[in-house]
């Protein structure tokens, strides 16, 4: 099977990359320096954008070009922009991306009415609005002829996007709650999970399986994991829900294959502006996870209580 990695940057991304000392580099450092860098340590995806979601600062031109390769997940909250207009801008970043291009959507929890001053406080309704939102921009991508739409939340008239994007966006969503689990099981392709044991997370795995069922896509969904890596500098993107891991040992590979068999298919790597750490990590335990990965058959994996026989075989994967 195959895992994925992907780089989560500082809200900041220009200060990510870094000296051969493993200090952070100055505020100016270019991002797409930065995603090169990303791209060069092995990893797959990259996320841009910050806590605001507004698509044109996160996708301007000096973040061109995003790397070769990188899938580029682009955070975007939802309200910030009509449906027409997300669906248009959108449409073109992905088409300047060559089909690249994720979207990573946040709910709007600022408790602000809409235009039409409809109240929606609170965090029921903000998923609501959410649900309400990412539909319409599905239909937007796929509907080939103008469509009205009369919402709690919006409403269009001859809402149409002429150059829209050649296929609908990967939408992924945060899953932590059971409204948030109800929206993401019906319209993400890759669900972000909360840090917990690996046990844990083959619960919230079962249970967004089990709530996709009833929407038919129970095995259309991929499961991200957040990991916060061990570093020797304050700065970086922290993530609170996320797995902290303390060493690049060989047992915490072994244990990132346990979220593995847990229904993990994808690493979330918080960053760090140490260059010596993400170099540690892309050396000693991203191509171990991800071979061992590629090599994995039903319940054939150790767990993170192996011999000292079993991690030693793996260090040499």
């Amino acid at each position: 099977m195959n895992v994925e990695f992907t780089f989560v940057p500082g809200i900041d991304a220009r200060s990510f990359a870094a000296n051969n000392q493993g200090s952070p580099v100055g505020r100016n450092e270019s991002l797409p320096a930065s995603l090169a860098l990303a791209e060069s340590l092995g990893f797959s995806g990259f996320v841009i954008g910050g806590e605001t979601g507004d698509i044109a600062e996160g996708a301007s031109d000096d973040a061109m070009p995003f790397g070769e390769q990188l899938n580029v997940l682009l955070t975007h909250r939802v309200s910030r922009l009509s449906p027409i207009l997300a669906a248009r801008q959108l449409g073109a970043l992905q088409a300047r991306l060559g089909g690249r291009l994720g979207l990573r959507l946040l709910p709007d929890f600022s408790g602000e009415a809409t235009g039409e001053d409809r109240p929606r406080s609170g965090h029921a309704a903000s998923w609501r609005q959410a649900d309400e939102y990412v539909t319409l921009l599905k239909r937007l991508w796929a509907n080939e002829r103008p469509f009205d739409h009369e919402g709690l939340f919006y409403s269009l008239r001859g809402a149409f996007v002429p150059n829209r994007a050649s296929h609908a966006l990967p939408v992924r969503m945060k899953a932590l709650s059971g409204t948030a689990l109800k929206v993401a099981a019906r319209h993400a392709d890759t669900i972000e999970l909360a840090g917990g044991s690996p046990q844990d997370v083959r619960v919230l795995v079962a249970r967004a399986r089990a709530t996709a069922a009833e929407f038919g896509r129970q095995h259309k969904m991929q499961f991200a994991l957040p990991l916060q890596l061990p570093q020797r500098l304050a700065e970086g993107a922290k993530a609170g829900d996320a797995v902290s891991l303390s060493d690049f040992s060989a047992q915490t590979s072994l244990l990132l294959m346990d979220y593995v068999q847990s229904g993990v298919t994808e690493f979330m790597v918080y960053g760090t502006d140490d260059r010596v750490a993400l170099h540690a990590f892309s050396d000693r335990v991203l191509p171990v996870v991800r071979n061992s990965a590629a090599r994995l058959e039903d319940s054939s994996w150790p767990s993170t209580g192996a011999r000292a026989s079993d991690t030693r075989r793996l260090s040499y994967f």
